[in-house]
C-alpha cells in the first residue's frame, strides 16, 4: 500500500497502559525462561538449530513453545481489558490484511540477506579469511524448514505486542526513529535471561553485546511496520526472515561489533532517506491545506 494513502492511525500514547504491557510482557516470558535456567525443566535437544528435537513432549516442550508470547499475550489481554473485543478483532485482523504491496512484500524478503552478504564479503575482504561455506544454499528446502517454525517463536510470539501494540502507541507521541530506539532497547532488554539459558546462541554474549544490536534492529522493524500501513503479517514475516537468514548465509567476523557496525551503517541509510518523523518520508495523516478564497481589494471611486 503507498504510504500516501496511509490510513492506520497511531493509538493514543497512556504511559500506565504501556508500563502495564512491558511489565506483563516481561513477566510471563522470564517466568518460563526462568525454570530452563534454573534447572526445574530441561530445554528439548537441539533447541535453536533446524535438528531441534520435537519427539520430546511434556511441559518442557510446552514451557519452551509458550515462552517467547509475552509480547504478543500482553498485547491482547491489555486490548482486550481496555478497549473491547471490537478492538481485539481490529488488531487480530492487522495480521490477516493481505494488502501487501509486492514491492514492501520483496523489500523485506530481500533486506537481511543483502546485509549478511555484505557483512560476509566485507569482512572476507578486510580480513583474508574464508567464510564458512553456505551448506543450507545447497538443501533449499532446509530454509523452509527453519523458517516456518521462526514464524511462530519470534514473529507471531512477539510482533502483536513490540509492532502492534507498543510501537504504535509510542509513535502518537514521539518521531519514528526515536520511538524504535526506545522499544528497541526495551525489547533488547526483554532477551536478557537468554544470556543464561542452557544452549542458546546468545550465550556467552555481554548484556551491552545482546542489547546494542535492539537499537538497529528497531529502525529496521519499525521501517517495515510504517511503510506497509502497520501490517502486523509484514512485521511477522520480516521478523522470521531476520532469525532465518543466518542459517543459510553464515559469516565470521573478527568481532561481532564488526556485524553491529554494518547493521548501525545501514539503520543510519534508512533513517537518512526515509526521515526520522516516521521513515517513509510521507506523513501518517495526509492533511489537506485550508483552501481561501482570495478577498477582492476595496477600490476607491
Amino acid at each position: 500500500m503507498d504510504p500516501q494513502r496511509n490510513n492506520f492511525k497511531n493509538k493514543p500514547l497512556e504511559h500506565g497502559k504501556l508500563v502495564l504491557f512491558f511489565v506483563l510482557a516481561y513477566a510471563w516470558s522470564w517466568f518460563w525462561w526462568a525454570l530452563f535456567i534454573f534447572g526445574v525443566l530441561e530445554l528439548p535437544a537441539g533447541v535453536g538449530t533446524p535438528d531441534v528435537d520435537l519427539s520430546t513432549v511434556g511441559l518442557s516442550f510446552l514451557a519452551l513453545l509458550v515462552s517467547p508470547f509475552g509480547p504478543t499475550v500482553a498485547a491482547f489481554l491489555l486490548t482486550g481489558y481496555f478497549e473491547g473485543r471490537a478492538e481485539i478483532k481490529m488488531l487480530w485482523k492487522r495480521f490477516w490484511n493481505l494488502r501487501l504491496n509486492w514491492k514492501w512484500l520483496l523489500a523485506l524478503s530481500l533486506f537481511y540477506p543483502l546485509v549478511w552478504l555484505i557483512t560476509r564479503y566485507s569482512a572476507q575482504y578486510l580480513t583474508g579469511t574464508l567464510q564458512p561455506p553456505c551448506e543450507m544454499m545447497r538443501q533449499p528446502w532446509l530454509i523452509l524448514a527453519a523458517f516456518l517454525p521462526s514464524i511462530l517463536h519470534g514473529g507471531l510470539s512477539e510482533e502483536f505486542g513490540w509492532r502492534g501494540y507498543a510501537l504504535t502507541r509510542l509513535q502518537s507521541r514521539f518521531p519514528a526513529v526515536a520511538a524504535a530506539l526506545f522499544l528497541g532497547v526495551l525489547e533488547g532488554c526483554w532477551h536478557i535471561p537468554l544470556l543464561w539459558m542452557p544452549d542458546d546462541v546468545r550465550a556467552g554474549l555481554t548484556i551491552p553485546e545482546l542489547i546494542f544490536p535492539y537499537l538497529a534492529v528497531g529502525i529496521f522493524r519499525a521501517w517495515i511496520y510504517n511503510n506497509t500501513n502497520g501490517n502486523v503479517q509484514a512485521s511477522v514475516l520480516f521478523h522470521a526472515w531476520g532469525n532465518t537468514v543466518s542459517w543459510f548465509i553464515p559469516f565470521s567476523v573478527p568481532t561481532i561489533w564488526f556485524f553491529y557496525g554494518i547493521e548501525t551503517a545501514v539503520a543510519v541509510l534508512l533513517v537518512l532517506f526515509f526521515g526520522a518523523r516516521n521513515l517513509t518520508r510521507f506523513p501518517w495523516v495526509i492533511r489537506k491545506r485550508p483552501v481561501t478564497k482570495p478577498v477582492s481589494p476595496t477600490v476607491d471611486v
